[in-house]
This record gives C-alpha cells, structure tokens and sequence, in this order.
C-alpha cells in the first residue's frame, strides 16, 4: 500500500462544491485481486460548517468485479460527530461519502472497501484534522490500552487506533448533545461491517442495502457502563452510484 500526494497521481484535487476551504490528505493505492483501488479524505469548512469527505475509487478503469464503497465521519476531538451516507458504486469514476455539516467538526476519517472477486478487503483513511497543530486533539497510537468498564468492557476514541483495535465503546456525541460511546457491535452491524468481515457475497450485500441500508437507522449512545442510554446517533441511509464531488 503507497501513500503519495493527492495533486501527484491522476491529476485528482477533490474538493466539494461547497467548500470554501479544504485540507485533503494523501492518496493512497491498494490491490485488491486484479483490481487496484485509490482513496483519500479531506475537511471542509464554509459559512455553513464543516463536513468530511471520503472518496474510493479503481485505478486504471473498471473491472467486472469492480465494487467501491466509501463512509465519511467527521470527529472533534472527543470522537464520532457525524457519518456520511454510506456510498456504493461499480462505476469506474468511483464514489464519495460527504458527511453532514457541524461547527464543531476538526477531523476527517474515513472506511472504504473493495471487493476482489472472492472477498472485500477494508481500510481505513488516515486521520486529517483542520488544524494539525491544535493542542487538545490526541495522537495516534499503534496498540493503546484502553480503560475497562465494570462489565469488562474497553472504552476510548477509535481514532486513535487501527480498526482492530477499536475499543468495544467507542466516544460519540448524539443528535441531542451528550457526550458518550457506541456500541461497536451496533456500529458494525448498522453499517453492514460484520457482513463485509464475514466475507458476504455483492448479492448478501445488495440485499442489506435494499433493506437495511436503505432507512436513516440510529443506535444508542450509551455512558461508560454500556446499558445507560443518553441518547442517539443517526446511519444515515445508504446511496448507490452517488455522483461524486468535483474532481480536477
């Protein structure tokens, strides 16, 4: 897997419509079977907030087995704010994820995922943040030890982790306000990742998306002790062959 800068490979720049400013991350190549995969993020900010974006696409056009899909989230510092919708697509122009618009969003992350003919193969974009030198967001760690609950359970901000060691709890704020933890088992099964880590086949997938992924869903927010409920946290519902934003 190769990082390089985004402007350097395709001529790809992406930014939103309606962005008045953005910081995008690098592009990155990936091999999936016979097909090679590209995805990026950036942040945007404008009169109206800030959003994250999260693009996936092929590199050098489609293939019959060409599947790209691609979920923003926009973070503070704290943890999850927002997702974007969770975008599908077997066109060679590939597909983005925009999340929603919030003030209070610094940090843009993303999940993408690509199918090689046998199975799907799922990473993660790396971290872009609108201010790299803001002094309260944390730094990532390789293998951090994440506290434990009284019913066993790990807690923390996933974004300081590679998804195999996301905390059971993960830190998130609710459509009301109050500050707290998703379940990962919830996230995982709203988002169909516990599909996609099983190994389902596009038609196991399709089905959830007409399903499932086709309704806003939303999970509970819980407090540390993982039962009491503070409130909720909106999936938004799933697009297929969403046109993406602009790119130059």
């Amino acid at each position: 897997m190769t990082a390089v800068a985004a402007t350097a490979v395709m001529g790809f720049s992406m930014t939103s419509v309606a962005a008045a400013q953005a910081t995008t991350g690098s592009l990155t190549i990936w091999s999936s079977g016979p097909t090679n995969y590209v995805y990026f993020n950036q942040i945007n900010k404008n009169s109206s907030g800030t959003s994250a974006v999260t693009f996936s696409g092929v590199w050098g056009g489609a293939t019959p087995v060409q599947w790209a899909v691609a979920k923003a989230e926009l973070r503070d510092e704290f943890g999850f704010i927002c997702n974007g919708p969770q975008n599908f697509s077997s066109s060679s122009d590939g597909v983005a994820s925009t999340s929603c618009l919030d003030f209070r969003g610094e940090a843009s992350k993303g999940t993408v995922w690509g199918w090689n003919g046998a199975t799907w193969i799922q990473h993660t974009t790396n971290t872009v943040w609108w201010d790299p030198n803001n002094p309260n967001r944390a730094a990532s760690v390789e293998n951090p030890e994440w506290p434990v609950n009284a019913a066993g359970q790990t807690y923390g901000n996933s974004a300081l982790a590679d998804p195999s060691n996301s905390p059971d709890l993960m830190t998130a704020t609710a459509t009301n306000g109050a500050r707290g933890y998703l379940l990962k088992t919830d996230m995982d099964s709203a988002t169909a990742n516990d599909l996609f880590a099983g190994g389902a086949s596009p038609a196991t997938i399709q089905e959830w998306i007409d399903t499932v992924g086709s309704v806003d869903r939303s999970i509970p927010v819980y407090a540390t002790d993982g039962t009491t409920v503070l409130g909720e946290y909106l999936i938004p519902a799933v697009n297929q062959e969403t046109a993406i934003p602009t790119l130059e």
